[in-house]
C-alpha cells in the first residue's frame, strides 16, 4: 500500500506544483493541506505543505504563520498533540513532522478571522459560483461584500498498516467535514459520504465538492448536502482527493463594517490503488 499511494501522491504533488499560476482575487481561495506523501512509514519524515489558489490550481504556497494560527492538532488514537508551539514562524513548507507509531493520523488547523471587502459584482459572482443562493437572494447585488472569513483545515496521514477510525470523528472545528466512512480504507469506485457540521450540527443545502487531478485534468464533483448535513462522493480514481466547501451567514457579532461572515473547510486525503 505505501509504493502506491507514494506514488500517486508524488505524482498529484508535480502536477500541483506544474499548474502554479495567478489566480483572480475574487476566486483564488482555497486553502489546502499537502503531504508530499500521504502514507509513509514509522519514524518517516514527511513535508507538508499549505498551499492557495482555486480549483488545485496553486497561486502560493503559505508558510507557518504563528498569529494567523490558533489551532494545529496533530490528533490519532494515542491524543491530540498541540504542535503550535513546536513551528518556526515563517517556515516553508508549512511543517515538516514524523510519527512514530503506527495509525491513522489527522492534522487539523485554522486560520484565525480576517475581513476582505469585495466591490459588489465581484461579491455576487463569488456567492454563485459558492452556490451560496441563500445569501445572493437577501443582499443589494449593488453593495460591496463586507465580509469576515475564517478556514478550517484538514488532511490525512497513513502511518503503517495499521488503520483506525480516527478520521471519523469531528475535532470541534467551526466548519468540520467529518467522513462517514474511513477513507484509508477505500478502494477506487467506493462511494464516500461525508457529513457537514458547522458548531457541531449538521449543515444543510451547503454546495460542496471534491476535487481529483487524472493526467493534468481536474475532475469535479458537485453536491449539496440534504437535510443530515450529508453528501456523496463516487471516488473512481486512485490517489489524492481534495473536498472543500463554504459557509456563509449575516454577521453576528463584532460587526462594525463587517455584513457577512464565512467559514470555509477543506478535507484532503489519499485512496489506495485497487
Amino acid at each position: 500500500m505505501n509504493m502506491q499511494i507514494h506514488k500517486k501522491s508524488c505524482w498529484f504533488l508535480a502536477i500541483l506544483v506544474g499548474l502554479l499560476w495567478p489566480a483572480s482575487a475574487v476566486f483564488a481561495h482555497d486553502y489546502w493541506l499537502v503531504p508530499e506523501k500521504f502514507s509513509l512509514a514509522p519514524e518517516e519524515s514527511v513535508k507538508i505543505h499549505l498551499y492557495y489558489g482555486d480549483e488545485l490550481k496553486i497561486d502560493d504556497e503559505r508558510p507557518f504563520q504563528k498569529e494567523r494560527t490558533p489551532r494545529l492538532d496533530q490528533i490519532s488514537t494515542e491524543g491530540t498533540i498541540d504542535l503550535t508551539a513546536t513551528r518556526v514562524d515563517g517556515q516553508k513548507p508549512f511543517a515538516t513532522l514524523s510519527f512514530p507509531k503506527p495509525g491513522s493520523y489527522v492534522l487539523a488547523m485554522d486560520r484565525n478571522a480576517q475581513n476582505i471587502v469585495l466591490k459588489g459584482p465581484e461579491f455576487t459572482a463569488y456567492l454563485k459560483e459558492e452556490g451560496l443562493s441563500d445569501i445572493l437572494a437577501r443582499r443589494n447585488p449593488k453593495a460591496p461584500g463586507r465580509e469576515r472569513y475564517v478556514r478550517s483545515i484538514k488532511t490525512l496521514i497513513q502511518v503503517g498498516e495499521r488503520i483506525t477510525d480516527i478520521p471519523l470523528k469531528p475535532n470541534s472545528q467551526r466548519l468540520e467535514i467529518v467522513p462517514l466512512q474511513n477513507p484509508l480504507r477505500l478502494k477506487p469506485g467506493y462511494v464516500l459520504i461525508v457529513q457537514l457540521l458547522f458548531d457541531g450540527f449538521p449543515l444543510m443545502n451547503r454546495q460542496i465538492q471534491a476535487y481529483h487531478l487524472e493526467n493534468g485534468k481536474l475532475i469535479t464533483q458537485n453536491q449539496r448536502t440534504d437535510g443530515q448535513g450529508k453528501a456523496s462522493f463516487r471516488l473512481d480514481q486512485p490517489g489524492s482527493w481534495l473536498i472543500r466547501t463554504v459557509h456563509m451567514r449575516p454577521c453576528k457579532q463584532i460587526c462594525r463594517e463587517i455584513d457577512w461572515e464565512s467559514f470555509w473547510s477543506s478535507l484532503s486525503f489519499a485512496i489506495n490503488s485497487p
